[in-house]
């Protein structure tokens, strides 16, 4: 995130509180007072974005949560490393009932539901993506989020193949999007997921690479500040 906001001109003053530890302040963007909090891979461990977004909330009294990163996606044919993937919902794979069927143990997803992002914030990107031509493609869809780490394409298209329909097309998938879920309720979301392409959930050699994972992380972060400082 300190490339893209150096690629625009913007601070990123570190501070540290006792409760959130490191972060960093990019002071005013655009209209709005914008901090940035690391937080650790996954959604349930300490200082994981679970416990970061709730302190997060708590301690700055902040209006809005943006998740950046780096995400898994569906299909080589239609996307690429380093594209942008921007959640309109959340699928949370995890909330799942598991069932016998006749070749085993089965996911029921009868009553898990879909979460659907701040609309307010899913508008800004959207404007965003519409207003800046880049040289990467952005998505909006949505993502299949929980706790697995992700390196099977069997695992991947099974997730896929077991989701219901929802309103939006499944773009891909991540970690810690769902550790927001707890922040808000689900009729008065206060977050998006805004995550770059860094690997397609195949296996984990090819598609983990150094410089994926950086130019997925440095995509998202440029998109949603570009976003955040022209939105007017």
């Amino acid at each position: 995130m300190q490339l893209a906001a150096s690629s625009l001109q913007l601070a990123f003053e570190p501070r540290t509180s006792h409760e959130l530890g490191d972060y960093f302040d990019l002071e005013r963007v655009g209209q709005y007072r914008v901090l940035a909090v690391k937080t650790r891979m996954g959604a349930f461990q300490y200082g994981a974005s679970t416990s970061k977004a709730i302190l997060f909330e708590r301690q700055t009294g902040a209006q809005r949560l943006i998740a950046l990163g780096m995400a898994f996606g569906m299909s080589r044919k239609v996307q690429g490393f380093g594209d942008v993937l921007v959640s309109q919902s959340l699928f949370p794979y995890d909330d799942r009932e598991m069932v016998d069927s006749p070749t085993g143990p089965a996911p029921n997803y009868s009553r898990t539901k879909y979460r659907h992002a701040n609309a307010g914030l899913i508008a800004m990107v959207e404007r965003e993506a519409k207003r800046t031509p880049y040289h990467f493609r952005v998505s909006f869809g949505t993502l299949l989020s929980g706790g697995a780490r992700v390196s099977s394409q069997q695992f991947r298209d099974e997730l896929f193949n077991h989701v219901p329909p929802g309103r939006f097309p499944v773009i891909g998938g991540d970690m810690e999007g769902v550790g927001l879920l707890a922040v808000a309720p689900a009729d008065r979301p206060v977050w998006i997921v805004v995550k770059g392409i860094s690997d397609f959930g195949e296996g984990p050699v090819a598609d983990t690479v150094p410089d994926n994972r950086a130019t997925a992380c440095f995509n998202a972060a440029l998109l949603v500040l570009s976003a955040i400082r022209n939105d007017g």
